[in-house]
């Protein structure tokens, strides 16, 4: 935690991003005023970007602008509402010292959209999802494993005893959901032109 001034209440790193987000979502934030805070974070090197009117981390800015921008902008279609709320949640969790919240949200995003994609199994976990997508041919087999190394991860997160406190591994999930939901998302608009 980092103190705000001397006597008064010490916010964590966290409780203070989620003020400024508050913040914006009451004021609004423009793309100039996003670009501004981008750049200086750039600048003093610090591992955060604001998307939209919420902070994200950073731990490589090559896989932030090739993976997670394009998942953002992918997911702001109003059909990925839920998808997108999740995607969202996942990183809330990490910047907030969760990182065995985000991998289960994050895993639950790309759970989400498999389940768009393939509505007959409402209610399915990860691993039998991914399977039925491979089956109808939706998915290509290097597509099911990726999406099986996310579900492997699962032991790792809250919704199994203790899950990890390892930052590295709550961001590997949401770069590697991230990618995964890009890869569904072409491959549902594909398989809705057939």
């Amino acid at each position: 935690m980092l103190p705000l001034t001397t006597d008064t209440y010490r916010a964590t790193v966290g409780q203070r991003f989620a003020a400024i987000e508050h913040l914006l979502d009451q004021v609004g934030s423009s793309e100039e005023f996003a670009e501004t805070v981008n750049n200086r974070a750039r600048w003093f090197r610090v591992g955060v970007r604001l998307e939209g009117s919420r902070f994200v981390p950073v731990t490589s800015e090559h896989l932030h602008t090739e993976v997670v921008q394009p998942a953002l902008v992918l997911l702001s279609d109003p059909r990925y509402a839920t998808i997108d709320a999740l995607y969202r949640k996942a990183f809330d969790r990490v910047l907030s010292g969760d990182p065995s919240g985000a991998i289960t949200v994050a895993t639950s995003s790309v759970e989400e959209m498999l389940r768009l994609l393939l509505p007959t199994m409402r209610g399915q976990t990860l691993g039998p999802l991914a399977d039925k997508a491979r089956a109808d041919g939706l998915i290509a087999p290097a597509a099911e494993k990726l999406i099986k190394t996310l579900y492997d991860l699962r032991p790792d997160s809250d919704a199994h005893a203790g899950g990890t406190s390892d930052f590295d591994l709550g961001m590997l999930a949401l770069h590697l959901a991230g990618g995964i939901l890009l890869y569904l998302g072409q491959a549902g608009g594909t398989a809705s032109a057939l």
